[in-house]
């Protein structure tokens, strides 16, 4: 509630934590950025539990934040410890995010470039994989609890009614049979079935809604009320890309198999979904050469590159490497051998033909007078 949000601004938690503004609310806290008061200026974010829930919210909530504290990973929100405050309401300290939860960059009908959705989808996947390692299964992911930051990486928020199921227990005894966990539009059938019965299956199903619905702007199981939605996610096919556009058809069959009702057909990991998913065509692009050097077989290939959130080109770096020889060489002109006597062109520019003339009937004229001369003496 914004009135109780508004109220504890500028509260000091623990003597440590001073409240500067709230930043969100969730199911079951108020997100507010504090100030770390051993390092002034610093800014961390801290999610406090509302004051009106039960005993076994109120043990989520700590597991949330204990679970968390292992989860350490690029596309995992940060969380430092968990602490309570000096009426016992517990809270959890985070790193503090800049950026945008995926449903504001993305809301229902308004999609983003397939490229974009895949390389924010392969973070979220790259954290559930650390957290599927250690036993833990979010069971709510949506976009509301994906953060993306500038450059497009993303982070996953709020391991809330995370399963644990490590040797140290978890919460296998807090969650009954038929007790409904999550968000109906991003549950899997089995976990809208039975909540206990989620595995991390589940989360990968999540996922697959998730990028669905980014990628065509429109709701995977779209219905009027939750109970006919969660009747659609059992029983009704899901409308394959292809029938939203027909340029998101590369991704109709990994759709097909993301969203099998039986779990053991779907991807059985976040690593096995993730290598899908690069092998979507559509995920990828060749920079375009020139096609007198892409034709060169000197030339230096570019590989394949997805666009930036702003779709401009990722460029090739500078090669160090020659230049490509060219098919044809250019004509290079030397100067005439004076040795070739095919290289004469006539005599030397700057002699006048006149001279020449009479050189030459001055040896002619000599060559007679010495001819008479000799026949005279015989």
């Amino acid at each position: 509630m914004v009135a109780t949000a508004s109220a504890l601004i500028g509260a000091v938690l623990s003597r440590r934590f001073r409240l500067i503004a709230p930043l969100g609310e969730g199911g079951m806290g108020i997100v507010y950025e504090a100030e770390a008061l051993a390092q002034p200026g610093s800014r961390v974010a801290i999610k406090m539990m509302r004051p009106d829930q039960d005993a076994n919210v109120r043990a989520r909530f700590v597991d949330e934040g204990r679970a968390c504290m292992r989860l350490v990973h690029p596309n995992i929100v940060r969380v430092f410890e968990v602490g309570e405050a000096e009426d016992g309401t517990p809270y959890i300290v985070m790193e503090k995010l800049e950026g945008q939860a995926l449903s504001a960059l993305a809301p229902i009908g308004r999609p983003i470039a397939p490229q974009r959705a895949i390389a924010i989808t392969q973070g979220v996947l790259a954290g559930l994989a650390v957290a599927h390692a250690q036993g833990i299964v979010h069971r709510d992911l949506k976009p509301e609890n994906v953060f993306v930051t500038r450059g497009d990486a993303s982070k996953i928020l709020d391991f809330g009614i995370a399963k644990v199921m490590d040797a140290a227990g978890g919460m296998g005894h807090r969650t009954r049979t038929g007790m409904l966990l999550g968000t109906p539009a991003f549950m899997s059938p089995e976990q809208a079935r039975s909540a206990r019965d989620a595995d991390h299956r589940s989360d990968l199903w999540s996922v697959a809604i998730m990028l669905y619905e980014v990628v065509t702007g429109r709701q995977a199981f779209p219905a009027p009320t939750e109970f006919a939605r969660i009747t659609q996610i059992l029983t009704a096919d899901l409308d394959p890309p292809s029938a939203v556009s027909p340029a998101l058809a590369p991704f109709d069959a990994f759709f097909a198999r993301a969203l099998q009702k039986d779990r053991a057909a779907r991807f059985q990991s976040a690593e096995e979904m993730s290598r899908a998913l690069a092998a979507i065509p559509i995920a990828t692009g060749t920079v375009a050469l020139p096609i007198a050097h892409a034709a060169h077989p000197d030339a230096i290939p570019v590989g394949p590159t997805l666009s930036s959130p702003t779709e401009s080109p990722v460029h090739a770096p500078r090669s160090h490497h020659p230049a490509p020889r060219s098919e044809h060489p250019p004509v290079v002109v030397l100067p005439a051998s004076t040795n070739d006597p095919s290289s004469f062109a006539g005599p030397p520019r700057g002699i006048s033909q006149v001279v020449v003339v009479l050189l030459v009937s001055c040896a002619l004229m000599a060559g007679f007078i010495l001819g008479f001369a000799v026949a005279r003496s015989m």
